[in-house]
């Protein structure tokens, strides 16, 4: 996300949490008040509740970190308080059913989908190993390429597409924006 914003032009400031070739440094300030700041939270230990976000992604979620969560309970618990944390949208992947249940049953007024499951709002249609198409509810928005291979990084791609979509960026446009992305190095 923070590369195609950087590519098209946005005023934004950001962290990484990783190593990407594509910008340095890893992190920066905005250069004004106005200006979009994007951060990569974490929900090992509950710090993404320190936030309090214009718009949030829940990219997949599983039984995971289960040294500070002690019950699928605890982990709902923090997903669903940092959904209510989130001021504007959710982005949340329509691909993973425990993300999907309490998107449906916690935040679906505020929520769009993606992903490749036929109900996703932004729904991925796989061409070939880079390459995609994404429908807009139900409609063809755009075809694009990557330079990640996999359906996560695929999906992952979705997302950011389907926010700047929102934002009312063409497809055209979003393509340039991430076509220089190679990943970030973990």
């Amino acid at each position: 996300l923070s590369t195609a914003m950087v590519q098209l032009g946005m005023n934004v400031g950001y962290t990484i949490g990783g190593e990407s070739d594509c910008l340095c440094p890893h992190g920066r300030l905005p250069q004004s008040l106005d200006a979009w700041f994007v951060s990569e939270t974490d929900e090992s230990d509950g710090s993404l509740l320190n936030y309090s976000p214009e718009y949030g992604f829940i990219l997949n979620l599983d039984r995971d970190h289960l040294d500070f969560y002690k019950s699928d309970d605890q982990i709902e618990d923090v997903f669903v308080r940092f959904a209510h944390e989130t001021k504007k949208k959710l982005f949340c992947s329509a691909d993973n059913t425990w993300v999907m249940k309490l998107r449906n049953r916690d935040f679906s007024d505020r929520s769009i989908t993606y992903g490749f499951n036929p109900l996703s709002d932004y729904r991925i249609i796989y061409r070939q190993k880079q390459s995609f198409a994404v429908q807009r509810y139900g409609r063809d928005f755009g075809n694009f390429n990557t330079r990640l291979l996999g359906k996560h990084n695929i999906s992952n791609t979705c997302a950011v597409i389907a926010f700047l979509a929102e934002l009312g960026i063409s497809a055209e446009e979003i393509q340039r924006g991430f076509g220089t992305f190679f990943g970030v190095g973990r």
